[in-house]
C-alpha cells in the first residue's frame, strides 16, 4: 500500500474497472467479468455500471445493519493528504541530472536510434538532390 499517496489505488482500481468494462462491451458479459467489476465497485468504493452509492446517516446504517466500507480508506487519504500539505514540495522529475551520472543527456546522433536517424537524413537528401 502507498501510504504518500493511498488515492492511487483507487485510480487503479478504476482503471481495472474500465479495462473490464471495455472487455465486456467487447467480448460480452459473463459472470467472471462481472463480479470483477463489482469486487472492486465495493471495495474501493466506485460506482459501476453493476454498483451504486446510497447516502444514509448513521442511525439508518445501524438499523439496517449495513457495514461501512470506505471510513478506513476515507481517514488514511485524509491523513495522507494532511501530512503531504505539511511538507515541501517533492520534485518527482526525472531529468533532475542523476539519469547519466550528472552530464547533460546526449543529444540526436547518440544512443541506437542517432545512426538510423543521420542514415535517414543522408537518404531523403540524396533523394531530395536526385529529384532535383
Amino acid at each position: 500500500m502507498d501510504t504518500d499517496n493511498p488515492e492511487i489505488e483507487r485510480l487503479w482500481a478504476l482503471s481495472k474497472i474500465d479495462e473490464t468494462m471495455q472487455v465486456i462491451r467487447e467480448e460480452g458479459e459473463n459472470d467472471s467479468l462481472r463480479r470483477r467489476v463489482v469486487d472492486l465497485g465495493t471495495e474501493y468504493s466506485l460506482v459501476t455500471d453493476y454498483t451504486a452509492m446510497i447516502v444514509l446517516n448513521d442511525e439508518a446504517l445501524e438499523n439496517e445493519g449495513i457495514q461501512r466500507r470506505n471510513h478506513g480508506r476515507v481517514q488514511r487519504e485524509r491523513l495522507a493528504q494532511t501530512q503531504r500539505a505539511s511538507q515541501p514540495s517533492r520534485s518527482y522529475r526525472s531529468d533532475n541530472g542523476g539519469t547519466f551520472n550528472n552530464q547533460r543527456a546526449p543529444g540526436i546522433g547518440t544512443g541506437p536510434v542517432g545512426p538510423l536517424f543521420i542514415g535517414l537524413m543522408a537518404w531523403l537528401n540524396r533523394r531530395k538532390k536526385l529529384a532535383a
